[in-house]
């Protein structure tokens, strides 16, 4: 049987799409491929969180001068708090978060991406689950 060394997404059949280049996938797989180009910062624990030129010390798990562009939940819910670069703020009350702050979190489903221009991703609390913070 003979394989093609190109990507294949859901859906998609290597003989039918042969040759296509990046026309072979639909924007939202496109748009996937370059999230996390950048790399990522992942929570683990209740407390955890990344900030913009913040010292990697204690529950501080990533630091970086761009910020982050989305973060996703994987493996279960987790509730977080984020502080946006423009506009409002990722809280129940759009005010800017605080840590430690409880009931100010919104639950992010399993699977969910939240996207945005975010300065600080504080994770409120979390189970067996992950949060991926992608660097911006």
């Amino acid at each position: 049987m003979a394989h093609s060394n190109s990507l294949v997404f859901k859906g998609h059949s290597p003989k039918k799409d042969n040759n296509r280049g990046i026309h072979t996938y639909e924007g939202s797989e496109i748009a996937n491929i370059g999230l996390g180009q950048n790399g990522f910062d992942v929570l683990y624990t209740a407390g955890d969180f990344v900030e913009e030129d913040a010292p990697i010390t204690g529950a501080c798990r990533g630091n970086n001068s761009n910020g982050w562009v989305a973060f996703k939940a994987v493996g279960g819910a987790v509730d977080v708090q984020a502080t946006s670069n423009v506009g409002m703020h990722f809280t129940d009350d759009g005010n800017t978060p605080t840590n430690g702050a409880t009931g100010n979190e919104i639950a992010v489903s399993d699977s969910d991406i939240v996207y945005g221009n975010f300065k600080k991703i504080y994770c409120e609390s979390i189970s067996s689950s992950v949060l991926i913070c992608y660097r911006g």
